[in-house]
């Protein structure tokens, strides 16, 4: 019964000196302003245009190599706020195609970019990018779940522009199994153009 009594006091003691913590006064938006465009976000430009590429894509296991082609158009929504993505491939000879969007933004903390992807097959990606302004070089990392291997993946890479209008770019995805083994399961390689 004592121990009841001293844990429903902690309870009580904690919640009376949180109580004033939670009580906030109205926002008055009267002198609210839009916070400056972060200058990070100029970096992405490189990346605005219509591009066409071609990929090399190599699954573990598989004896022969399958070329992917597609193209993606990126431009600025939210008032330069956020890069959207839209892009569409195709697999080898197949006629089916892949379509997708994908989000672009700077987070300040981090410093770093989150990107976030979505695609007709259910997949779903989540992000991060950085940037190496000496080589022109952009590093990815992300997790993409709904994969049609049937697993959670993850996968690092990086886009180099080799010039304003070619990007050379490398994928390799992964799964793991517990927590400490990881499986590689795809490799690309490629080459994309800027059309416009």
């Amino acid at each position: 019964m004592r121990t009841r009594q001293v844990a429903l006091g902690a309870v009580l003691a904690v919640s009376i000196f949180m109580l004033p913590g939670c009580h906030r006064a109205a926002m008055d938006m009267s002198d609210w302003q839009a916070p400056q465009r972060p200058a990070a976000l100029d970096a992405l430009n490189m990346f605005v245009g219509t591009w066409e590429g071609t990929a090399n894509v190599k699954m573990v296991g598989a004896p022969e190599v399958v070329v992917s082609k597609g193209a993606e158009t990126l431009s600025w929504e939210a008032d330069g706020w956020v890069l959207v993505d839209h892009m569409e491939y195709a697999m080898g000879d197949g006629e089916e195609k892949m379509r997708g969007v994908g989000f672009w933004v700077w987070d300040p903390k981090a410093e770093e970019y989150r990107m976030w992807f979505a695609n007709s097959s259910g997949e779903t990606s989540e992000g991060l990018a950085t940037y190496a302004p000496d080589s022109r070089t952009w590093h990815f990392k992300a997790c993409t779940r709904n994969s049609p291997l049937g697993k959670a993946t993850f996968g690092e890479g990086k886009a180099v522009f080799v010039d304003d209008n070619t990007q050379q770019w490398t994928w390799t995805e992964w799964t793991r199994s517990w927590w400490f083994f990881k499986h590689k399961v795809m490799e690309l390689e490629g080459t994309s153009h800027r059309k416009g």
